[in-house]
């Protein structure tokens, strides 16, 4: 069981429990003999259960002559064991030697094996073992030299002595520093953050997810196995500047802050970062959930990092290209680290957000078993359309009929790879706050999300007038500022995709520019909600609507054609007549002929040149007319 490491200037102590004693581990490297010889300094916790460690074993199937020995060097005692050696002075063979100074006797087994025991003892023990070997019998008398003089040296410190974070010496001393350009958008600003892709440090700063500290600092990870802490994201961004808080993680697509330190979703585990001593660095890396299942696979990421209600967490596994048992499955991790599957059958889903009632919302991607780019709101045991997920089988097995239908269909020309959500709740971010946010990896947009959340979910999604520099795919609201601040990476959209990373702020900056909030399917029609009051005589006029609608396909190929509604197998997609519009306030009533369930209904207006969009919805159940206007 990994418990993490800690790290002390330049010196790393694993953790980890065996048989439920805890082990505290420093590893290094000893050329004070003229050549490498590996070294662990080790300190068992006490407890019931001995354990035995076995430390080299024969080399190949090389017959072998094993000796032990015993020696002292003043008072420090050590023992010898060698394995593999076949006694020949001028060819002595593959060989392992290993030793253990200042107590702890080692033994050659019967399979060639050299062990240390370690008995059950009611106080922590502490070992330092020495590791060498090669076909040089050079090699070996120096290691013998080495222990015969080690009464000159001391014991290395215990591991405990390292576990508290180094008091002088930081690994990432200097900041980096940038600037940020303001936006001058209405109702709302786009704000780019320089980020330090040149750097003293030589990190590739592709960002991959984001989260804040309650006092308005940031926590960012790269896809690298970083993470900064970036402090100056105050209105003007004239000082920007990024401090290296963590280095080494697997490949992370997820990020949270909670109850103050860094959690990441790594390709492995979850770690939880601390900082013992309160330098700005971490110090343990702390193993919370060790990943039971890691695919050998270069498309088998875990995705996104999610507070649920209760304290749990939730992210998400990918599917296809993977040899997952749990491939494609949202994981749900107790506050106590312990997981479970909550759903299944996910593709790529780089992306996740949360309902404000604790549910997971995944973004999808269109491939295999996928006709198009999805969101989904979960259930717990529910099955989100790809196969492998659920049976490994690969993408041509198939052993049931339906899935549990998105709330959103997009076609690829909208997102071609989804990203993230978020349920923006501060109401600083004006008239899109107590909404949703969606964004895509794959275009470096933004875009407004409703969901209508009734016995059959389903929803509407409408493009935000940003290009962000990066495929976006996390997004989260500061506390500082009531802002809504993105990352993502390079991603599908552009020349070149985009940049390598980006930090990017969303703002709302006021302004009588209308903004479309909202929209819902009606059982007649579709009604649209904006920031203002609509001008009813444009809004009347048919002429500046148009509607057309289609079905997906859900079978093995790569994502699907568009189908037509009215003639089923059919590929193409269906003009829908708009029968009238009307405007009351802010709402707008757009009537529609032969309401019905539908994959895709895609509307487009043109009231005014800055009142003007396409309104993509997912019809997976026709309101009666009592629950409509």
């Amino acid at each position: 069981n990994h418990r993490g490491h800690y790290l002390h200037g330049e010196d790393i102590v694993l953790s980890y429990e065996i048989d439920g004693r805890g082990v505290l581990e420093h590893p290094s490297v000893d050329r004070s003999a003229g050549f490498p010889v590996i070294t662990h300094r080790l300190r068992v916790e006490p407890g019931e259960t001995a354990l035995v460690l076995a430390l080299a074993e024969t080399p190949g199937e090389r017959s072998s002559f094993d000796e032990t020995r015993a020696g002292s060097s003043g008072g420090l005692g050590w023992s010898l064991a060698v394995t593999g050696w076949n006694g020949n002075g001028e060819d002595p063979g593959s060989y392992a030697a290993c030793a253990s100074v200042g107590g702890g006797a080692l033994e050659v087994d019967d399979a060639g094996r050299v062990t240390l025991m370690i008995p059950a003892a009611k106080e922590a023990q502490e070992y330092w073992l020495l590791r060498a070997g090669g076909r040089d019998k050079g090699t070996l008398d120096g290691l013998r030299l080495l222990l015969t003089n080690l009464a000159e040296r001391q014991l290395p410190p215990s591991p405990a002595t390292k576990t508290h974070g180094s008091d002088d010496q930081l690994r990432w001393g200097n900041t980096l520093t940038t600037s940020g350009r303001l936006g001058d958008q209405s109702p709302y600003a786009l704000d780019t953050i320089e980020v330090p892709f040149d750097n003293e440090y030589g990190a590739w700063l592709r960002t991959s997810a984001i989260d804040f500290f309650d006092d308005g600092r940031a926590a960012v990870s790269t896809l690298g196995g970083d993470v900064w802490i970036i402090h100056g994201l105050d209105e003007g961004l004239e000082k920007v500047t990024w401090s290296r808080y963590a280095a080494g993680l697997f490949e992370p697509l997820g990020l949270a802050v909670v109850d103050g330190k860094v959690m990441v979703t790594c390709r492995d585990r979850i770690t939880r970062l601390h900082d013992l001593n309160g330098d700005g660095e971490a110090d343990f890396y702390e193993s919370f959930y060790s990943d039971i299942d890691v695919s050998t696979s270069f498309h088998a990421f875990n995705f996104d990092l999610q507070e649920g209600a209760n304290g749990e967490l939730f992210f998400v596994k990918s599917g296809q290209y993977t040899d997952s048992d749990m491939g494609g499955a949202v994981m749900r991790v107790t506050p106590e680290g312990e997981a479970f599957i909550y759903c299944t059958g996910f593709r790529t889903p780089n992306g996740m957000g949360m309902s404000p009632d604790g549910r997971p919302l995944v973004g999808d991607n269109q491939g295999n078993w996928i006709p198009a780019s999805k969101v989904s709101l979960t259930r717990e045991g529910g099955f989100y359309g790809v196969f492998p997920a659920i049976n490994n089988g690969g993408p041509g097995e198939k052993t049931r009929e339906d899935f549990d239908q998105p709330v959103i269909w997009m076609p690829q020309r909208f997102d071609s790879s989804c990203g993230g959500q978020l349920w923006v709740e501060d109401a600083r971010f004006g008239p899109l706050s107590g909404r949703y946010l969606h964004t895509s990896f794959g275009k470096g947009w933004m875009y407004g999300l409703a969901i209508e959340d009734g016995e059959v979910p389903q929803g509407a999604v409408w493009k935000l007038p940003f290009q962000f520099d990066a495929g976006i795919q996390r997004l989260r609201q500061a506390p500082h500022d009531g802002a809504v601040y993105a990352v993502g990476l390079s991603g599908w959209q552009g020349p070149g995709g985009g940049e390598d990373g980006c930090l990017e702020r969303v703002r709302w900056t006021g302004g009588k520019n209308l903004v479309l909030k909202s929209a819902r399917v009606l059982h007649d029609g579709v009604e649209l909600e904006f920031s203002g009051v609509i001008d009813a005589v444009a809004a009347t006029d048919i002429t500046r609507y148009s509607a057309k609608r289609w079905n997906y396909q859900w079978t093995r190929n790569y994502g699907s054609a568009h189908y037509s509604l009215a003639e089923p197998g059919r590929k193409g997609e269906d003009e829908v007549k708009v029968l009238s519009a009307s405007a009351d306030g802010a709402r707008l009533h757009i009537r529609l002929e032969n309401m019905q369930t539908v994959n895709q209904l895609a509307v487009e207006y043109s009231l005014a040149p800055s009142v003007e969009g396409e309104v993509l919805f997912t019809v997976n159940a026709v309101p009666t007319p009592s629950a409509g206007r």
